[in-house]
């Protein structure tokens, strides 16, 4: 296997948005492109991202081949890259990272990640919205000023994100319009800091949850790049 792309500034931070949630993943190369599913230790959090062949400027794969990659080894050498062209080749259970104009060549060993595949639930969403990705990240981070969890709520009024503490409180509105529609979920702040740092990535996200439901965020990038979230609903005990 061996496939280049010319300007890899993004997928370096895709890896290092995912080493955030995960510590190893598995790459999985077919004649379709690029595949990661990863699931946070916790099992509360899961991350897929998807590049597809036509992206790469060179794409060698002639059998599905699945790389197990430590990602904090993985994002310091992607980041010694700079603009340079990225080459990826697998020899010898090896993975080699070469980078262009620069004439910079690693060689990472790789791990063999037991368990069985990971695959993306379906799920189906009462609530489906497209916000520009800069304002649900600032609203995700005014809400955690004053909390470690956030009430997404849609109704008549619009839809908000709302936060709450034995002392405090935030409430931000993201949609001014009436929904028919009315849903409420609580979710960790923790998790969605750090998936909501994918808005450099894209001017868009794809907001999707229902009541007590778990939450799909969906960016897509001017790379053909599909990189998506699903976080498990916070269930408040008394």
């Amino acid at each position: 296997m061996k496939v280049t792309l010319e300007k890899p500034v993004f997928f370096s931070e895709v890896i290092g948005i995912i080493s955030e949630l995960v510590s190893e993943i598995t790459m999985k190369f077919n004649s379709e492109g690029l595949k990661i599913v990863a699931i946070d230790p916790t099992n509360a959090a899961m991350m897929l991202f998807k590049l597809p062949a036509a992206a790469f400027s060179h794409y060698e794969v002639e059998r599905e081949e699945g790389i197990d990659i430590n990602l904090d080894d993985f994002k310091q050498v992607l980041r010694r890259g700079k603009q340079e062209s990225l080459s990826l080749e697998t020899k010898e259970g090896k993975l080699l990272v070469n980078f262009g104009e620069a004439k910079k060549s690693f060689v990472l060993s790789l791990l063999d990640i037991e368990g069985e595949e990971r695959k993306e639930p379906e799920l189906k969403f009462s609530i489906s919205l497209k916000i520009d990705s800069s304002k649900f990240q600032e609203a995700v981070d005014d809400c955690n000023v004053v909390s470690d969890s956030i009430l997404f709520n849609i109704g008549e009024k619009g839809f908000f994100l709302d936060a709450k503490s034995s002392l405090h409180s935030a409430s931000v509105k993201l949609l001014s319009e009436t929904f028919s529609e009315s849903a409420k979920s609580r979710y960790s702040l923790d998790y969605l800091q750090k998936m909501v740092k994918a808005a450099r990535l894209s001017d868009d996200v794809r907001v999707e949850f229902s009541d007590d439901y778990p939450l799909r965020l969906y960016y897509a990038t001017p790379q053909k790049a599909e990189l998506s979230f699903i976080l498990a609903p916070r269930v408040e005990t008394d």
